[in-house]
C-alpha cells in the first residue's frame, strides 16, 4: 500500500518537473530575440568620457590605498564617479 503512494507522489513531481519545463521553452520562445531588439547609444551623465571616469577611480583607489584620504571622503567620491559611468 505504501508503494502507491510514493507512485502517486513521484508522478505529481514529474508532471510539475514537465510543467516547469515547458513553460521556460514556451517563456523562450516568446523572448524577443537580442538581435530585434534596439539599443540606444548610452551618453555619459557629464560631459567626460568612461575612461576619464575610470582614470580618476583609479586615481581615487590608490590615493585610498595610500592613505592621502579618509574612509568617508573616499566613499563619497566615489560614489559620485560611479554615479557619472553610464551602464552599458
Amino acid at each position: 500500500m505504501g508503494n502507491s503512494r510514493s507512485t502517486f507522489a513521484k508522478n505529481e513531481r514529474d508532471r510539475n518537473k514537465k510543467a516547469r519545463k515547458a513553460a521556460k521553452i514556451e517563456k523562450r520562445l516568446t523572448k524577443p530575440d537580442e538581435d530585434e531588439v534596439e539599443t540606444e547609444t548610452v551618453q555619459p551623465v557629464s560631459g567626460e568620457t568612461q575612461e576619464v571616469i575610470i582614470e580618476k577611480l583609479r586615481i581615487l583607489h590608490e590615493d585610498f590605498e595610500n592613505e592621502k584620504i579618509d574612509d568617508e571622503s573616499f566613499e563619497e567620491a566615489k560614489a559620485e564617479l560611479l554615479a557619472k559611468l553610464a551602464v552599458v
